[in-house]
Order: C-alpha cells, then sequence, then structure tokens
C-alpha cells in the first residue's frame, strides 16, 4: 500500500511539475518591474489574482511642500503590468531635497487602480524612494497596484 501511495504522489508530482512547465493551469505573475535609466520611478499593477494587467493608464504627480504641483508623468503598463514613468533630475531633487512626493493614480475601463499608500501617506516620500532605491541608478521600484 505504501508503495501504491508513492507513486500516486510521484504521479501527481509529476503531472504538476509538467503543467507548470507549459504554463497550464497556472496563474502568472508579472516580473517586477526595474528602472533602466535614472529617474524613473517604477511597479506593477495585477488583478486580485496576481496576474500583470496591460493597458492601464498611469499618472504620476510630483509635489512639494504648499502643496505645489511641479510635474505630471504619464505612461501607459505594458501587457505584463509593469510600468515606469519617466522623470527628469527634478524628480528626484524634489524628493531628496525639498520634501516632495509623487502621487500615482491608475484607471482602465473607469476601474481605479488601488496604490495604496506608502510609508503611511498617500505618496512616494523620501523613506519610500530610498527603500526601493535601484542603486545605481537614480530611480526606485516597487510602487505595485491591484487593478
Amino acid at each position: 500500500m505504501k508503495i501504491k501511495s508513492k507513486a500516486m504522489v510521484a504521479g501527481v508530482l509529476a503531472s504538476a511539475a509538467a503543467m507548470t512547465a507549459l504554463g497550464t493551469g497556472v496563474a502568472h505573475a508579472a516580473d517586477p518591474q526595474k528602472p533602466t535609466v535614472d529617474y524613473q520611478l517604477c511597479g506593477n499593477v495585477r488583478d486580485s489574482s496576481g496576474n500583470g494587467v496591460g493597458g492601464v493608464s498611469i499618472t504620476g504627480e510630483l509635489w512639494k511642500p504648499g502643496p505645489t504641483s511641479v510635474a505630471t508623468y504619464t505612461t501607459t503598463t505594458a501587457p505584463d503590468g509593469g510600468y515606469c514613468i519617466q522623470g527628469t533630475s527634478n524628480l528626484v531633487s524634489v524628493i531628496q531635497s525639498q520634501s516632495g512626493w509623487v502621487t500615482l493614480a491608475g484607471t482602465k475601463a473607469g476601474t481605479a487602480v488601488n496604490f495604496g499608500a506608502w510609508g503611511g501617506m498617500p505618496g512616494i516620500q523620501l523613506g519610500d524612494f530610498l527603500v526601493r532605491w535601484d542603486i545605481p541608478l537614480q530611480s526606485a521600484s516597487g510602487f505595485d497596484g491591484v487593478y
């Protein structure tokens, strides 16, 4: 009986491995989007199952105390849900030297993306940037949202 049970378990594991290798019946989460150049803030938009959601319009708005809007950046998520908003040196300067922050908003087909809050605040601030800094670039990643 033990041999038969072990054979069944081995068969189930082999089937699961084959399904994973073939991509059958397994939800694929997007790989973490990483910056490729300076002055980017990157992340992924996923559905509640962890699958990447393409075609989401993302808007990042840079603010400094006042509050004063400094710049607006826009992009669209790739088919796997990855995105990077591209800023300028001002993006990093305002966050690092002027107590600035970036708010993120995203929508697709009228449905909003939940980006939550980082560090308890509704915006990417210095501490959030430093924790997710992609050294040696002047960029950060891990700013994910749920569609």
